[in-house]
């Protein structure tokens, strides 16, 4: 746990962040991170006292999303906000196996290092039933401070980010891609290259103090803004790779994968991460990228 401004504060496990946003009405837990590490989520919001009101979820990605049912177990008077669109993507018949699958590698992959996992993995896809499906410049008033939510492309469908105006502070999800302990961005445009860099421009126009990213914590000061230029960096560089690529698809993913499964991306499963580069190379060689389901 750790407080990074006047009413906000980062939880979770170091590679799945939530953050707490606490208003004099209301408070609100921006990410819901996977089910092995609600506990320790838990923990750390009993330990300052809050139970949230809203519970944020930024996109409907395994690692985004399947904490929110153990969440909503213990705080069933929170309501839930989702992007326009989640809720369609996680009930779809194919992806239930998928969310079951992710969330129990994670888990192992936790529990292999040596943590302890106190929760059962997810046993079926995460319910976003009677969520609030927000939309574009949506604000919710907390009392003192804004939350205010827009619709994020590029990354995921169903993406939000949220921002608290008075505060400088902007929690941006994967809207970066992933960030390694060591430094340097995997860019994770798997819904379009396009609105990828469109949102990190918009990102990087909001006047940043505080950016809260979904893995290995935020960035604040000059590191915020430093982020989101090297985030853009790798973003082009992976593309212009792609494109100058003169042989197999095939070669090219699997060089690319070998190059970025390390370190903490191995808490993963090597299939997940091997669709994700196949889907980064075909987004790559589309004109302008576009914003459908990968």
């Amino acid at each position: 746990m750790k407080r990074l401004c006047e009413s906000i504060w980062e939880l979770g496990h170091p590679l799945f962040n939530a953050y707490l946003v606490r208003g004099a009405d209301r408070a609100a837990l921006v990410e819901v991170g996977i089910s092995a590490v609600v506990p320790r989520l838990v923990g750390e919001l009993e330990a300052l006292g809050v139970a949230p009101d809203l519970l944020v979820v930024t996109h409907p990605h395994t690692d985004h999303v399947s904490g929110l049912g153990a969440l909503r177990e213990r705080f069933p008077g929170a309501e839930v906000v989702v992007g326009p669109g989640a809720p369609g993507f996680v009930a779809h018949p194919k992806a239930a196996a998928g969310f079951v699958a992710e969330d129990r590698y994670m888990a192992e992959a936790l529990a292999s290092r040596g943590e302890a996992v106190a929760r059962p993995a997810l046993g079926g896809a995460p319910d976003l039933s009677g969520a609030w499906e927000v939309g574009e410049g949506a604000g919710i008033d907390l009392g003192g401070l804004t939350l205010e939510l827009w619709v994020a492309g590029g990354h995921a469908p169903g993406n939000l980010v949220a921002g608290v105006p008075e505060r400088g502070a902007l929690f941006v999800s994967d809207c970066l891609g992933f960030r390694y302990g060591r430094g340097g961005f995997m860019p994770l445009y798997f819904t379009g290259y396009g609105p990828y860099l469109d949102t990190l421009e918009r990102i990087r126009a909001w006047g940043l103090e505080v950016l809260g990213l979904g893995h290995l914590g935020a960035l604040t000061g000059p590191a915020a803004r430093e982020g989101v230029a090297a985030a853009r960096a790798a973003a082009e560089a992976l593309r212009e790779r792609v494109l100058a690529h003169q042989g197999l698809d095939e070669d090219l993913a699997e060089r690319l994968f070998t190059e970025v499964y390390r370190d903490e991306l191995t808490c993963y499963s090597p299939v997940n991460i091997q669709m994700c580069v196949g889907l980064l190379i075909r987004r790559s060689r589309e004109a302008g990228g576009s914003e459908q389901r990968g």
